[in-house]
């Protein structure tokens, strides 16, 4: 079998390369007993200078007149070998890099005698002649639309409809999603599947008591790894530690938060943060890193405590810093929403989201859990993989029998006419 992976638009985040990386886990497990031949199919988008300028320009404008004004971002120049090496890592592939265009797309897979492509970001046509896998991330603009613009309320509308209307296999990353997904278009007729929990990680063998943190972080902390997005919600985790001290008197354990400190649909939000860390005189307790290389945060997120995530919504449990401490057997604090609820393990404590007192609590709770062994760690990985492979080996199939059907019913439909 031929597999083709969509890598447009995965590939422009660090989050999006992460989820093709555990696909192509999966696949390297398929191949044990079925054997595959992986493309990654990668488009050459060209931004000028110009663009970005303009951009520039306009939000300069804003900040001057005190507007804060919804605007999207350029997608950031892409690093195409970086991201070759990230996802040959773990499976053998063959790279396909092709002029941005679904036409080019389609060419690229007929000459390759592509089986099926997966997964699809945006829907690529009702009349594709490749069978294809469709992808939803979540729903969060039905929950909390006063995030978004309405410009971008009406975008995302309009891909997920299509998405909804055109693929006949949609992969989701929740079950939450997947519910979601049918009561948001409950005339789909998709077929909607959803992939299991699957955290897997690569140790890289830096031990942890040899590892120096950088100059003026503490040596005892929790950790937030998340970027500042509203519904992250670091709000309550900011107030659960001034309870925290207040409750337990630990004023040695601090918290770490890291991650770009800029949402560009609500300008002022790092603002807010910062003062409430000012008004709860949490000056020197609360460590805002920004943006830092994965390697120095997953480092940091090796030496941590508890991984803390307060999140309100997510596309899949946990979100990514979740799906990495769990890989790597560390503890988790995260909020009770029901994608998060899905996550079935001994080193997860759930508190009532937007609750600090809650998470105070647990945070206290957390300090005292046993750390899992590397043996448990590595059965439970190896009991993800089968699930997480099984699932997409299923939905692989299922995609190429219905596409194949639809092709045959169509075809015996034309030879009545004639």
């Amino acid at each position: 079998m031929r597999i083709g992976i969509h890598a447009d638009i995965f590939i422009e985040w660090a989050g999006g390369i992460d989820f093709l990386r555990i696909i192509l886990k999966g696949l390297h497990q398929i191949n044990k007993h079925t054997p595959l031949v992986i493309f990654v199919f990668i488009p050459e988008k060209k931004n000028s200078k110009y663009d970005y300028f303009k951009v520039f320009v306009k939000r300069s404008i804003n900040k001057l007149l005190g507007v804060q004004k919804y605007s999207l971002q350029l997608p950031k120049p892409l690093d195409i070998e970086g991201a070759k090496k990230t996802l040959a890592q773990d499976c053998d592939v063959q790279f396909v890099t092709y002029p941005f265009h679904i036409n080019n797309l389609e060419k690229e897979l007929i000459q390759r005698n592509i089986d099926i492509l997966l997964p699809c970001f945006h829907s690529v046509g009702k009349g594709f002649s490749v069978p294809w896998v469709g992808y939803l991330y979540d729903f969060q603009h039905k929950y909390f639309p006063h995030f978004f613009s309405e410009k971008e309320l009406q975008l995302r509308d309009r891909l997920f409809s299509a998405m909804q209307d055109d693929a006949k296999v949609i992969m989701v990353n929740a079950q939450a999603v997947k519910n979601d997904a049918h009561q948001f278009f409950p005339q789909t007729k998709a077929n909607v599947i959803a992939l299991p929990f699957c955290p897997l990680y690569k140790d890289d063998g830096t031990p942890t008591n040899d590892f120096t943190l950088p100059e003026d972080l503490p040596k005892k902390y929790f950790l937030i790894s998340n970027q500042f997005w509203q519904h992250k919600d670091h709000i309550t985790a900011i107030k659960a530690m001034a309870l925290f001290y207040e409750q337990y008197q630990l004023t040695d354990i601090h918290l770490i938060c890291t991650g770009e400190m800029h949402d560009y649909r609500a300008p002022g939000y790092i603002q807010s943060i910062q003062e409430l860390v000012k008004e709860l005189q949490l000056e020197g307790k609360i460590h805002f890193l920004g943006y830092i290389t994965k390697e120095l945060q997953l480092r940091i997120m090796k030496n941590a405590i508890s991984l803390v995530q307060p999140t309100l919504f997510e596309g899949g449990p946990g979100g990514g810093a979740v799906y990495e401490a769990l890989a790597m057997g560390i503890r988790v604090v995260l909020s009770d929403i029901p994608v998060n609820k899905e996550i079935n393990r001994s080193n997860c404590l759930f508190f009532e989201a937007r609750n600090p007192s809650s998470l105070s609590n647990k945070l206290f709770e957390s300090i005292h859990m046993p750390k899992l062994t590397e043996a448990q760690i590595a059965h439970q990985q190896t009991i993800d993989l089968e699930n997480f492979s099984d699932v997409l080996y299923q939905l692989i199939l299922k995609t190429i029998t219905e596409y194949n059907r639809i092709n045959t019913v169509d075809k015996d439909k034309i030879m009545e006419l004639n």
